[in-house]
């Protein structure tokens, strides 16, 4: 079902693949990782809704990124979220000053609402009939298919790079600074995030996704470049 949808989405229009790195606005992320640009997916979308019509849909939020990988059943939701300008423009800040600040700016990250947004999005588009899913497929999509909603932030791990995050968190609960302590909220904001229908959210430092993604990105691009030839 999901080759169908992806190839679909890639002739109509509607997908447009990117190395990841091209989607970060603050040009900190170096991902080769090939994506879907989501938010150009739901401008296209929107702007395709509103043509001629008597009502004017506002834009929501999404994810930057849809990640298709068919052979495992999957959609993954990638968000960038950009933390090095943020910590250096607040590197002066102490204490209470640092908290305030970084809480500020994981209101701002609305992350719940960018995956409830972002699956209204999926939800529009299985309703299409140029994507091809007949009746049945559109009944059982969210309960054939797996999602998982990863973070990616723009920093490096430091010679931790063996470590789990996890680990990485405890060390850093002790000997915090205001990136450390930035990472160790965001990491907590995340657990607050319930969508039934997504794994629990999972943060990445931008080092670990092509990793994560090798094995897939072999499998989409063999996909893709026989889409292609077609």
């Amino acid at each position: 079902m999901l080759n169908n949808f992806l190839e679909k989405g890639l002739e109509i229009g509607l997908f447009d693949i990117k190395p990841l790195r091209e989607l970060d606005t603050n040009r900190r992320i170096n991902s080769d990782v090939e994506v879907i640009d989501f938010d150009n997916v739901k401008d296209s979308l929107f702007k395709k809704l509103n043509e001629n019509n008597t009502f004017s849909l506002e834009l929501t939020k999404s994810c930057d990124a849809l990640k298709i990988i068919p052979l495992e059943n999957r959609l993954d939701f990638i968000e960038i979220k950009g933390i090095e300008i943020f910590c250096e423009r607040n590197a002066h800040l102490t204490g209470v000053e640092i908290e305030t600040a970084i809480e500020k700016q994981l209101l701002r990250f609305d992350l719940q609402n960018k995956i409830d947004h972002s699956l209204f999005i999926i939800q529009l588009l299985i309703q299409i009939n140029q994507m091809g899913l007949d009746g049945k497929q559109r009944a059982s999509f969210f309960n054939q298919i797996l999602s998982e909603y990863i973070v990616v932030i723009d920093s490096h791990i430091e010679n931790n790079g063996i470590l789990e995050i996890s680990a990485m968190l405890e060390f850093w609960a002790e000997t915090s600074n205001i990136k450390d302590e930035f990472i160790i909220k965001l990491k907590e904001e995340m657990g607050k995030v319930s969508v039934l229908k997504i794994r629990e959210p999972r943060l990445m430092f931008q080092s670990e996704l092509d990793g994560f993604y090798a094995e897939n990105i072999k499998i989409d691009q063999s996909f893709l470049q026989k889409t292609i030839d077609e």
